[in-house]
């Protein structure tokens, strides 16, 4: 009798002490939840800053600048054919002041005028050359780079400028032109997506926004007098 009564009595003892140990768990619980949640909600909202402040990069828009060919006329014979400069520069000035080319056709032969009178030709211009046509003929600020890479030239174009890249056309392969392309041609780029340039390339009715992919620019950067550089034009 009295073993069955100790027995009763020390399961009741067990009972009430996990009753007691159940409250004081619970009450614990309740003290730190709301603690315990802010702190992972915060620390959530501090993985997803960093992951996002790492993948959202800025993006940058290139304004398509107005394009000609340098035969808007659709004729490819002399003095047309060797205005691959010329449109570059046009086109050029119509972007750094805003305007439109209502009528290249003419804006090129006087050009060419003024060219075979400050210049003594209007072939096969090299850079410096063509330097002197944006400021002294178009009064648009530029200069020539030596800095070719790749880096330096995405650089520019970050930055809001626009390049006239003097190439030897016929290594980039373009399909529009007519065989065996230009050896000496110029391009106009403005701007960049993933590995492509995006340019105005004047030897071709096609060349509005003409992508090339940026190794072939660069591999095919030649000026007339066989230096590597290029011309960067601002507003």
């Amino acid at each position: 009798m009295f073993q069955d009564w100790l027995n009763k009595l020390s399961i009741l003892v067990i009972v009430v002490i996990a009753f007691v140990d159940g409250i004081l768990v619970a009450g614990q619980w309740k003290e730190t939840s709301p603690n315990s949640t802010a702190s992972e909600a915060f620390l959530l909202e501090n993985i997803l800053e960093q992951k996002n402040s790492s993948i959202i990069l800025e993006t940058v828009t290139f304004e398509v600048p107005p394009f000609t060919s340098q035969a808007p006329y659709g004729i490819w014979d002399e003095p047309w054919t060797y205005f691959a400069e010329e449109a570059s520069t046009l086109m050029v000035s119509a972007w750094a002041k805003n305007a439109t080319l209502d009528d290249s056709g003419s804006a090129l032969l006087e050009l060419r005028n003024w060219e075979t009178a400050n210049l003594g030709t209007f072939k096969d211009t090299d850079l410096d050359q063509t330097l002197r046509v944006l400021k002294e003929y178009f009064n648009v600020q530029a200069e020539i780079s030596y800095d070719v890479s790749r880096e330096a030239l995405l650089s520019a174009l970050d930055q809001g400028k626009i390049l006239l890249v003097p190439v030897n056309g016929q290594t980039l392969g373009n399909p529009n032109y007519g065989e065996p392309g230009p050896g000496h041609h110029m391009i106009l780029v403005y701007g960049y997506e993933g590995e492509i340039f995006l340019t105005n390339d004047p030897g071709t009715v096609r060349g509005e926004s003409y992508p090339y992919p940026i190794e072939k620019i660069l591999g095919a950067i030649q000026d007339l007098n066989g230096e590597d550089r290029v011309i960067v034009a601002t507003r």
